[in-house]
């Protein structure tokens, strides 16, 4: 054997070993990140669509709370909760990776349930007398209703603005 057969024998194996290592990592390389790819995507549809849902029900609140007017006691409209708890008792806020939106939005949320809770006091001492026969307590009652709704309006149209911002971002990225 002379030293040109040995020194190709051995430049050949040196290469088949080298692709024999270096292309299964490449390659596996390729797909995890391929993989990575539609889970991003994938997260990203999700979170558009976590979005929309709450978007939805704020608008919904938000025009209840405008529905309301300053006496309070001539219309009675009922605010919604019931999206955003199923969704955030069901981990299925964590496609949303901002902290700040998930602030604003629980806050509203916080504010509508703080609202409900004073209406719905008031309706009972409006329409159930008997129960409740303190017109000067009714008359608080009332006056926390309406800050309540004024702050609930105000922490709705906020995190409104903040999903619209955000939901055109998570629609183009899960269009890709």
């Amino acid at each position: 054997m002379d030293f040109s057969q040995f020194f190709s024998d051995v430049l050949a194996t040196v290469i088949g070993a080298g692709l024999a290592l270096w292309g299964p990592i490449w390659l596996d390389r390729k797909t995890h990140s391929r993989d990575e790819m539609a889970k991003d995507r994938e997260k990203q549809k999700r979170a558009g669509q976590v979005l929309s849902l709450i978007s939805q029900e704020l608008q919904f609140n938000s025009d209840a709370l405008r529905a309301i007017d300053d006496n309070v006691q001539s219309t009675y409209r009922q605010t919604r909760v019931e999206t955003w708890q199923a969704l955030s008792d069901g981990g299925e806020l964590k496609p949303i990776d901002d902290p700040e939106l998930l602030g604003l939005i629980s806050t509203a949320y916080a504010n509508i349930s703080h609202f409900a809770i004073l209406y719905n006091k008031f309706f009972d001492m409006k329409f159930f007398p008997k129960k409740n026969a303190y017109d000067a307590l009714k008359d608080i009652l009332r006056n926390h209703a309406m800050k309540a709704k004024e702050d609930s309006s105000i922490a709705v149209n906020i995190a409104l603005g903040e999903i619209s911002k955000k939901l055109p971002k998570h629609a183009n990225k899960s269009a890709d």
